[in-house]
Formats: structure tokens, sequence, C-alpha cells
């Protein structure tokens, strides 16, 4: 069973304390080998209600969302589902609204 590998980035950048400690507490968490990319997300190590927009604690959230090596991932999964709340990959509901708008005007 492999254990989570932090980028090269994700191991050299100063991220704050909290940070850190959810790396090094998923670094220990065995990753199932048909697991998918939740497995390996940081925000898997650390309280859900962080990425709650209503906790008004955005700005901490995007902090871990930085560091996780699955922030592509979970932007990709959010847009394709349309999740309409939380924090994920990086961005509130309202960016991805407009990520959405600007991407349909290119078309």
């Amino acid at each position: 069973m492999e254990r989570y590998k932090p980028t090269q980035e994700s191991a050299t950048v100063a991220y704050p304390a909290d940070v850190r400690l959810a790396i090094a507490k998923l670094a220990m968490k065995p990753i199932q080998p048909d697991g998918d990319w939740r497995d390996e997300a940081l925000c898997s190590v650390v309280d859900p209600e962080l990425f709650d927009e209503v906790h008004n604690r955005k700005d901490e959230a995007k902090e871990y969302c930085a560091a996780c090596t699955v922030k592509e991932q979970c932007l990709e999964y959010a847009l394709r589902t349309n999740q309409d709340t939380l924090i994920w990959g990086g961005l509130t509901a309202d960016e991805r609204r407009a990520l959405r708008r600007r991407a349909n005007r290119i078309r």
C-alpha cells in the first residue's frame, strides 16, 4: 500500500504550521491502490467545515488547496458535477461560476 507523496513544491514552500501538519497527517495515511483522487486530497485530513463558505474561512481553506497535490482533479470534479457550494480546487462557488461564464464566452 502506497502513501501520499507531497510534490516538490509542497515539500519546500513555507506553508502555515497547520497546513504542514495536515501534509504530515496525509503522508501517514495509507492510500488504497484502487482509490480515486479524493484519497490523496489534503482536505480529507482536516475539518470539512473549513471548506464551507458559511464559516468565512475561505483564505485558510485556500491555503490547504494551494498545498494539495490533487487540486486540479478536485476543481475538474467540481466543474463537471456543478458543485454549487463549498470550496473545491481552491475556488469558491462564485469563482467557479465566473470561470464557467468566461469559458462559455470563449466558445
